[in-house]
């Protein structure tokens, strides 16, 4: 063999194992897939077009909760479900695509004040939304904390800026709720970045209902019911005009004096009465009977005078 023939030969084999090495390389390279590594064709792969993306929104400041006027501030246990409405106003400088409302509740007090009661359960609240002309019901769970949260994400809504919006809800307490559970602090705001508003609701109670055999009054062993210790004696009923409520004789007094009393006699008599006489005295009795007097010392000397004059005519 000749050298010129070694060198050809040489240069064939190098080019053939550069094409090799090539081939199996370059689909790695490329992305393409496992079996076009292995030899079985390549695929037609579509040339990826980067998709347009939107300038993200600048929000300034917070989104704004507030209750609306209204508001209890007592809910009882067992009791009615109470309303309040809440308003949400976005005046932050860009729309929100999904703003979400959010409502908690929570025991403040729980563990961090003596007698301020256990944390709030889920099962004793049932919350509601108005939507779509009706009250719709929410399910209600915990948090990562000791709050509770009902379950708004069936809310979200476009809002854009300066605009509001309104939502009603409706809350109801169970009467079996702890009783060492006073107040609640309602927690009000948006997802995402709305202003916590809170509102505290006193816990009210229902009053236990009174044992019908506590009322009822106990029998003596005669059978005849006796008044409980303490009872005051019932009211005496009020006795009628046919049933005199005085002694005889204190009514007798009392008729003779109603006829006596100048109250009782019209000022004016009519043709058909006949007017007693006065018989008693009054201011000017004095007069009347010295007057009288003088009549009969008058009287007397007439007749003593008349008298004489009879006597010397029959002389």
């Amino acid at each position: 063999m000749s050298v010129r023939f070694a060198r050809r030969r040489s240069r064939l084999l190098a080019a053939a194992a550069t094409v090799a090495v090539l081939g199996a390389a370059m689909p790695l390279v490329s992305g393409a897939s496992s079996a076009w590594a292995c030899g079985d064709g390549p695929a037609t792969v579509a040339p990826a077009v980067p998709a347009p993306t939107a300038s993200a929104a600048v929000h300034q400041g917070q989104v704004q909760t507030a209750y609306l006027p209204g508001m209890p501030g007592t809910i009882t246990a067992g009791g009615s479900p109470i309303e309040f409405g809440v308003e949400i106003g976005n005046f932050t400088g860009a729309a929100y695509d999904s703003l979400q409302p959010t409502l908690g509740f929570y025991n403040e007090a729980a563990g961090s004040h003596p007698g301020g009661g256990t944390n709030l359960r889920p099962e004793d609240f049932t919350v509601q939304v108005m939507t779509g002309g009706q009250w719709k019901t929410l399910p209600v769970h915990h948090g990562c904390d000791p709050v509770i949260y009902p379950d708004t994400s069936g809310l979200a809504q476009q809002l854009d800026n300066g605009h509001a919006t309104r939502l009603m809800f409706r809350v109801a307490l169970s009467a079996k709720a702890p009783a060492d559970q006073h107040d609640i602090t309602v927690y009000l705001g948006t997802t995402p970045n709305g202003r916590i508003s809170s509102h505290a609701l006193h816990i009210a109670r229902l009053a236990a209902p009174s044992s019908p055999s506590a009322s009822a009054p106990a029998k003596a062993a005669g059978g005849t019911p006796t008044k409980p210790a303490g009872q005051a004696p019932a009211p005496a009923k009020q006795r009628t005009a046919a049933t005199p409520s005085a002694a005889p004789a204190q009514v007798a007094a009392v008729r003779a004096a109603a006829a006596t009393s100048p109250t009782a006699v019209p000022s004016t008599a009519t043709a058909s009465t006949k007017q007693l006489a006065f018989t008693g005295g009054g201011s000017d009795s004095g007069l009347l009977l010295g007057a009288g007097g003088a009549l009969v010392v008058l009287g007397a000397g007439a007749v003593t005078l008349s008298a004489r004059r009879r006597s010397a005519a029959r002389h």
